[in-house]
């Protein structure tokens, strides 16, 4: 059993299939030598895929161009691209558009499309003025994470439109069950990647965070077999998903240190009272969802950052230092000599 290919890698084969050619691509021509789709598939199957990949790469101002057979002989119609054609204007990015693009080709760093990411982003850098004015976002480089391998699959799903099982573990009961949803969009917030879709299961739109799905994520049932609600639906579902419980810490900063977490600070007045803070230090206060996941980021800074409240917090991170630290210093205890 072959495993399909990508539909964002079928239509770039497709592209560099129809620019390669000299003359024209008949449509068998391209089932039978273009890389994603199925040379053994019916013929309605791949006319329905072939026609929604012409559209799609048309829609995105790729000049896909009908050429018909000048003789009898042969299929009539075949197509190519028209090289002759400048359907993109002139890029002129200033600063801060190739930051963010910068920050969004992070997301795909440690997965399968790094390489090509890298390679866009290189071309792209290369219409930048050589002396950009500074702004704001100049020098701001987080990084973003995608080595979720649910990642890659949900992305599929989403562009297929095809539903997707998975196990999920709650975060208020702990309780381990099977979901089936269809997916609609990935968002990410406060540092946690999360999928939103309609629950097929309880007939309701629901949120679900990735670092909960237990095991692999998986496609279930046919593509294109749900219809994607209109944006402001999905942004109304993500901001009332009341399943994940918005908490806010106070911790104590290094003055220059800990600038990823300055960054997410939500707050600037300390709330009163305060307990006395170390010399050298500054009050921040942040927003998290999951404490667990929060403790170990703040412990990985050592005394750079302090826990100040909530109690549960600070005491995970100090389990977090003792367990280090019992991990560091555990005593050797020398083998007793053979007698």
């Amino acid at each position: 059993m072959t495993t399909a290919t990508p539909p964002a890698e079928r239509l770039l084969n497709l592209v560099i299939a129809l620019m390669n050619t000299n003359s024209r691509l008949t449509r068998r021509d391209i089932q039978h030598t273009v890389a994603g789709y199925d040379p053994h598939a019916d013929p309605k199957t791949f006319e329905r895929m072939f026609e929604r990949d012409k559209d799609t790469l048309r829609e995105l101002g790729v000049p896909i161009i009908t050429i018909h057979a000048t003789t009898g002989h042969g299929e009539d119609i075949g197509y190519r691209i028209d090289k002759t054609t400048d359907t993109l204007a002139h890029l002129s990015l200033n600063a801060a558009e190739i930051s963010l693009l910068s920050l969004a080709a992070t997301l795909w760093q440690d997965t399968a499309l790094e390489a090509e990411t890298t390679r866009a982003l290189t071309k792209l850098k290369s219409h930048a003025p050589l002396n950009p004015p500074t702004t704001p976002l100049t020098g701001f480089n987080p990084r973003l994470r995608a080595d979720d391998p649910s990642l890659t699959v949900i992305l599929d799903a989403i562009t297929q439109q095809q539903a997707i099982h998975f196990a999920y573990r709650a975060a208020n009961t702990g309780e381990l069950a099977p979901r089936t949803i269809q997916p609609w969009q990935l968002s990410s917030r406060r540092g946690g990647w999360y999928v939103i879709g309609h629950d097929t299961t309880r007939n309701d739109k629901r949120v679900f965070r990735l670092n909960r799905i237990v095991g692999k994520v998986k496609t279930t049932g046919p593509t294109h077999a749900f219809q994607l609600p209109p944006a402001h639906i999905i942004t109304q579902a993500f901001q009332q998903d009341d399943t994940q419980t918005i908490h806010t810490a106070t911790l104590a900063l290094q003055h220059g240190r800990a600038q990823t977490l300055r960054t997410r600070s939500t707050h600037t007045t300390p709330p009163q009272p305060t307990p006395p803070i170390p010399t050298g230090y500054d009050i921040v206060h942040i927003d998290y969802i999951d404490e667990a996941e929060f403790a170990d980021e703040i412990a990985a800074l050592a005394t750079a950052a302090l826990v100040i409240t909530p109690t549960s917090l600070a005491q995970r991170v100090i389990n977090h230092h003792h367990a280090t630290i019992n991990l560091t210093h555990t005593p050797h205890t020398p083998r007793k000599e053979e007698k």
